[in-house]
């Protein structure tokens, strides 16, 4: 009889990018208006009072002592009761203009994130080609618009702030970029019929 394999534990993985971690508060925020949608300001108010409730039921509770995402769902009932108080409106996503701004802080975090990753990657360029390493190489997904950031500046439409605006004569459209260059030839001796 055989013994059964020891488990190794599982090692930290590496060379990726650390995960994003989750804003619960965030997280409370949405659930709250998913259930709110379509909601008036009587069902938003009973909804109030049941996570009014909630809440105090989570004060007893030592496991929720550091819990972010109550007090914002409690918060954003609250919000959403005060919005709807006087209206015979119903709740709406679309109409909720605290939605609306974050959803464009949002988009402007996202096309930051997108800028910082082209310009992550231009200043990767512009080493690899001081190296004199992408001759004969194909480019990769991404690399036209580093090439397009790189271009705007070394015509002087625009400085690159990771760089000081340094305008670099290497840039090349895709119509003069070289060709990869032709395999090695095998000497005659060395060829198989």
């Amino acid at each position: 009889m055989s013994a059964p394999a020891t488990r190794r534990p599982r090692r930290p993985l590496t060379g990726g990018a650390a995960p994003e971690s989750i804003d619960w508060a965030e997280v409370g925020r949405g659930s709250v208006r998913r259930r709110a949608r379509g909601m008036t300001h009587a069902e938003a108010a009973a909804t109030l009072e049941d996570a009014r409730f909630q809440d105090q039921q989570d004060a007893r509770r030592e496991d929720l002592a550091n819990d972010e995402r109550g007090p914002a769902e409690l918060a954003e009932w609250k919000r959403i009761a005060q919005l709807l108080a006087g209206t015979a409106d119903v709740y709406d996503l679309d109409g909720d203009v605290v939605v609306q701004a974050e959803r464009v802080a949002e988009a402007l975090e996202a096309e930051q994130r997108r800028l910082q990753h082209l310009a992550e990657r231009a200043h990767e360029i512009e080493r690899l080609v001081q190296e004199e390493k992408l001759a004969g190489t194909e480019p990769r997904e991404g690399d036209e618009a580093a090439r397009n950031e790189w271009r705007a500046a070394a015509d002087g439409r625009r400085r690159l702030p990771w760089t000081g605006g340094s305008r670099t004569p290497w840039l090349r459209t895709s119509a003069t970029a070289p060709t990869r260059p032709p395999a090695p030839r095998r000497p005659t001796c060395c060829r198989t019929r």
